[in-house]
């Protein structure tokens, strides 16, 4: 079910630095702690987790409520896409690209077992440096 975030009590688009909650053990996810890490996002829609849709999730993050849980990043044999932007997430997205770059050189894959993930992601705070290039 792919929709607008429906809290009120967040900003739209959901703009910033946020974690991933790691739902598969795969390559693409080798060197990244689960709630830990943070990656770039800027975005007004989201999909959401179903039943139909679980054997393509790589990775959940939460925004506001729990009904704006998302889908942030899939992965199914071969095929790979994130919600957030790699090329924005300075070290953690080259990482996450170079894994994708090394799992696309594999001959096999390994199994991709589910992990069990607890908790939430929360957004970082924004801290927005300015300079004052007045005189006095």
């Amino acid at each position: 079910a792919v929709g607008k975030f429906d809290d009120v009590t967040v900003s739209v688009p959901h703009m910033g630095w946020n974690s991933l909650r790691i739902m598969k053990d795969t390559p693409m996810g080798e060197g990244f702690a689960s709630k830990e890490d943070r990656f770039y996002f800027v975005h007004s829609f989201r999909a959401r987790p179903t039943e139909g849709n679980k054997e393509w999730v790589l990775t959940l993050t939460d925004y506001g409520n729990e009904e704006n849980t998302f889908i942030s990043s899939i992965q199914k044999g071969r095929i790979a896409a994130s919600q957030f932007h790699p090329e924005k997430s300075g070290f953690n997205g080259l990482q996450m690209l170079s894994n994708f770059l090394k799992m696309a050189t594999m001959v096999e894959l390994p199994p991709m077992p589910a992990l069990a993930c607890e908790g939430r992601t929360q957004l970082a705070k924004r801290i927005i440096a300015c300079l004052d290039v007045r005189e006095n």
